[in-house]
């Protein structure tokens, strides 16, 4: 062949210069240092060691395939062997003009002069006769063994799927006479042919290490992060990326015009929600494919991988793609198909058990979302009335299932009845309009539990025995609406009825599962009305639910049966972030339930240390519980100085600090309330403690004294003086009882103040006021003296003893009139005290701009004056009624000696009337009875005077015995002798 007609021939074949200009982008595109990961890879050592082998690199668009099949063709031209390749770039390149461009290169390598033959034979045939030929003629000459070649095809899946598997097949057609290797790069392996042999899959992503050598190289961070943060910082870049050359490479431009940290933070953490970035980002590997994603499959896979809840399974999505009206009539496609309509736009993932598609990189959801955007309702409806179609099919008889093997049989025969039960309702939400046979759905109780087992076991992820009976049972359609987030739905089940207060089987609220499941709106809406959740999560300990209930506004004050409110049960469980946070949450620390405990007392039962310095520090009323309650849950010894402080920050309790010794010592912006149980270390001024020492202890006393330093400072202090409880053995001791605070005078506004407060009542508190400071002290010496005097009331000391002496203790009268005399005196008393406190009360708050509780005031020494005089007056009564006991048992006790009187006389009546005639009569017998004589009478004769006379004798005696005539004659004469004795 003439070399005129040699360059005819080679003006016919593509442009050589082509490909090398695209070789020479893709090697300027290579960082040095990258792709080198591909020569260490058993995959590609085998390929390069074996003969007729061909390896597949397989990966997603935008992985830097070509790059890396720029740096394979370099890495392949270091050697002898021939290297041909080929950048396939659309599907408007056939067959000749590929097989031509693989001419061009090898003619560019044949010496015109030396191999005019081989010109001529090749210029009389045209396509893949020459390239044949070529190859066998150049492989030989650089290799006079086998002829061998090294073929580099890069983008594959560009070209028509029919163009490439032809390709494919041409070169395995030759391997017979050359040995070819051959390094394909493509986006999915649906190019490989049927019958090729001899071929390894390299699945492709870029290396963590070449996108953090690229980054690095072209991004520099910003000077305010710290050495630790850049690595952080890159970290977070390649983190992005997600294994995508092109996404790592828009990225940097982005962030290139970046110069603060806080535009670096921005952009990572939002780039994929702003439109703009994600185009720039996915544009360029998208829009190539725009016409074959808008045809065939590829439409319906994109809809349902954008807008799918969560990954499908390939199994769910091919049965999905059926979601028509005939699609019980047709056969789900396969995986190849869907593959290849997608034209490498996805990846499956392959996972123990199961299968997955997903997109290559999970932005491209927010990007087909936004270009999706103005059919999104329409692509919504779709989805939930396939899955309504499908949870439809199961018989509402059949909705919950007994067994594993039940449920299991439900998803063989209904692949994609998992994904339906379980995710239904989140598409609802973004439908167009309300689905009405969503609200059907949950209004039956079999559809319900069929769903909520469904979402459960897929929750759970288990397959041990019996997994289908581990979840919640008695679930109700609110309990489904409160999952999903339908919050309209909601709406219509609580207007129709439906309790908030309804539990499953595991003791959960809706308002529950809306917390747990992350609803915030249904949160919202269930707080309106809902008085049992929060309790509930207490006693379950949920402190994260609690904290979601919290911030949407729950009534946090709602009490349950009992009356106990939230902050009850955390208090009583010990929950002490719990109760920090309802305080937060502006919880009422003071609220009571059925027992009359407040949350304070049942820290102070439990001796729960940090709870009672939270309920303090939210103004827990403090001035009604007894101080030995606080000494006991805090050890503190009853010597020690108790103290509640408060600043501008906080109020606690505690130790008096030692180093603090007198009013004076504290802050002027301080407030602190002091509490000794018995006066000892007195934190009084010295002019003041002068005055104090002079006062003289006397019962039922009320003393006041004022102490000026000057006159914008004035120290009171009022003490009353008390008594214990009696006792049968001792004296009553007295008890000192006394109050002390100071009243500042702001100069700039003239209000008055109070900073220091003192007492040895068995309470302690911070008050408002000096007048609320007094009225307390007034209720409790109200009290005390109520209790001294009922005490006195209730005592059988006296009465044991007036009944013990019967009345024959000369000395318990007199002090029983002295007792009458002491309660009449008090009466007296209290009227003088109530009066002066009365008149301080006025004068005080008067001074001190304190009128507000002045009413209150004058109400509890009014209380006071009442309540102690009716008991004084009762003490009074029942001094008499002892001093009348008294005299009735000494009137008693005369009586009888009265009766013993009479006794005595009836002896006498023996000897007057019996003993005595009869020794007369005896005596006269004996005397007469030896001088009678024939003169005499006879001795007989006095037998009928003795027996007159003891016959009167008995009857005398009789009438003295068994009649009170001759007693009460007798007692009168007795009576009648010691008047007489007496005057």
């Amino acid at each position: 062949m003439e070399l005129q007609l040699w360059d005819a021939f080679r003006e016919t074949l593509p442009p050589a210069e082509h490909m090398d200009e695209i070789r020479g982008k893709n090697k300027a595109l290579r960082h040095p240092g990258t792709c080198s990961w591909v020569f260490e890879d058993e995959a590609y050592l085998r390929w390069e060691n074996e003969t007729n082998t061909t390896l597949f690199c397989v990966g997603p668009p935008g992985v830097g395939k070509s790059v890396l099949a720029t740096a394979v063709i370099d890495e392949l031209k270091k050697s002898e062997s021939l290297v041909l390749f080929l950048f396939c770039e659309n599907d408007t390149q056939q067959m000749d003009y590929l097989t031509g461009s693989l001419i061009r290169q090898l003619l560019a390598q044949v010496d015109s002069e030396k191999d005019l033959g081989l010109l001529d034979n090749v210029g009389r045939n045209i396509g893949q006769t020459v390239l044949r030929t070529l190859l066998c003629h150049r492989s030989t000459s650089r290799n006079p063994g086998r002829a061998s070649v090294s073929l580099v095809f890069d983008g594959l899946d560009r070209i028509d799927l029919e163009v490439s598997r032809s390709l494919l097949a041409f070169f395995s057609s030759l391997r017979d006479e050359i040995d070819i290797k051959i390094f394909a790069t493509s986006t999915f392996p649906a190019s490989l042919t049927a019958g090729e042999e001899s071929v390894t899959t390299l699945p492709m992503l870029a290396s963590n290490a070449d996108l953090t050598e690229y980054i690095t190289y072209h991004v520099t961070p910003p000077g305010s992060l710290s050495r630790p943060e850049h690595t952080k910082f890159y970290d977070d870049i390649v983190e992005a990326t997600e294994g995508i050359f092109h996404v790592a490479s828009r990225i940097v431009e982005i962030l290139s015009p970046m110069r603060t940290k806080f535009e670096f933070q921005q952009f990572l953490r939002h780039w994929t929600q702003e439109y703009r970035h994600l185009d720039h980002v996915f544009n360029d590997l998208i829009k190539p494919r725009t016409k074959r994603l808008q045809s065939g499959l590829a439409p319906n896979v994109i809809n349902w991988l954008t807008f799918s809840h969560r990954t499908l399974t390939t199994l769910e999505l091919r049965h999905a793609l059926v979601a028509d009206i005939s699609e019980y009539l047709r056969a789900p496609p396969e995986l190849d198909e869907i593959t290849l309509a997608l034209h490498g736009i996805v990846m499956i993932e392959n996972e123990p058990g199961w299968q997955s598609i997903r997109f290559f990189h999970s932005a491209l959801h927010a990007y087909f979302r936004h270009k999706r955007d103005n059919e999104a309702f329409k692509i919504q409806d779709k989805i939930v009335s396939y899955c309504l179609r499908q949870l439809s099919r199961v018989s509402s008889s059949d909705g919950f299932c007994e067994s594993d093997e039940d449920f299991e049989e439900r998803l063989r025969h209904n692949p994609f009845f998992l994904y339906a039960a379980c995710h239904w309702g989140y598409h609802t939400q973004a439908c167009s309009e309300p689905v009405p046979a969503a609200l059907r759905f949950l209004d039956n109780h079999a559809s319900v539990e069929m769903s909520s087992q469904a979402i459960f076991i897929e929750k759970a992820s288990s397959d041990a025995a019996g997994y289908t009976r581990r979840v919640p049972r008695h679930v109700t359609g609110l309990h489904l609406a409160a999952y999903f987030g339908m919050h309209g739905a909601a709406e219509e089940l609580l207007n129709e009825g439906a309790s908030l207060s309804s539990v499953d089987t595991q003791g959960q609220t809706p308002l529950w599962w809306a917390a747990r499941f992350g609803q915030d709106k249904i949160v919202r809406l269930f707080c309106r009305s809902d008085t049992t959740t929060l309790s509930l999560l207490m006693m379950a300990k949920e402190t994260n639910l609690i904290r979601i209930l919290l911030r949407a506004k729950y009534k946090v004050n709602t009490p349950d049966a009992s009356h106990d409110t939230p902050l009850h049960h955390a208090v009583r469980r010990g929950l002490v972030e719990t109760v920090g946070d309802l305080l937060s949450a502006a919880a009422n620390t003071n609220m009571q339930n059925m027992g009359g405990e407040t949350p304070l007392g049942i820290a102070l039962n439990n001796s729960n240390q940090e709870i009672i310095h939270l309920l303090i520090g939210k103004g827990a009323y403090t001035d009604f519980v007894n101080t030995a309650k606080f000494r006991k849950a805090f050890h503190w010894q009853d010597d020690q100085t108790l103290e509640i402080f408060r600043d501008d920050r906080t109020t606690v309790l505690r130790l008096k600090p030692s180093e603090r010794r007198h009013f004076d010592e504290w802050g002027q912006s301080e407030r602190f309330s002091l509490q000794q149980k018995v006066l000892r270390d007195i934190p009084f001024p010295p002019q003041l403690r002068e005055s104090i020492d002079n006062l003289q202890i006397e019962e039922l006393n009320l003393e006041i004294i004022e102490s000026r330093d000057n006159d914008s400072h004035i120290n009171y202090y009022v003490e009353a003086f008390m008594w214990n409880s009696p006792s049968n053995d001792e004296p009553l001791p007295c008890e000192q009882l006394v109050l002390c605070w100071d009243v500042y005078q702001e100069k700039q506004t003239q209000q008055w103040y109070t900073k220091a407060h003192f007492t040895t009542m068995p309470h302690i508190w911070l008050p408002d006021n000096g007048a609320v400071f007094l009225r307390h002290f007034l209720v409790h010496v109200k009290h005390t003296w109520l209790a001294y005097c009922e005490a006195n009331l209730v005592d059988l000391h006296l009465r044991k003893r007036i009944i013990g002496s019967k009345g024959a203790d000369p000395e318990l009268l007199d002090h029983l009139l002295e007792n009458g005399q002491k309660w009449l005196s008090h009466r007296h008393k209290l009227s003088k005290v109530a009066l002066k406190i009365r008149n301080f009360a006025k004068a005080y708050c008067l001074k001190h701009n304190e009128t507000g509780d002045l009413e209150e005031l004058i109400e509890a020494i009014d209380e006071l004056s009442a309540a102690v005089g009716k008991k004084l007056g009762e003490l009074d009564e029942n001094s008499r009624d002892l001093i009348q006991l008294e005299c009735n048992l000494v009137s008693i006790k005369e009586a009888r000696e009265s009766v013993n009187s009479s006794t005595s006389m009836k002896r006498l009546s023996w000897i007057t009337f019996i003993f005595l005639p009869l020794t007369f009569i005896g005596t006269l017998f004996g005397m007469n009875i030896d001088i009678l004589d024939e003169t005499k009478p006879a001795w007989w004769t006095y037998i009928p005077f003795a027996a007159v006379t003891s016959l009167m004798t008995s009857v005398v005696w009789l009438l003295f015995q068994f009649t009170e005539v001759g007693s009460l004659t007798i007692s009168l004469s007795v009576y009648t002798v010691r008047a007489d004795h007496k005057r």
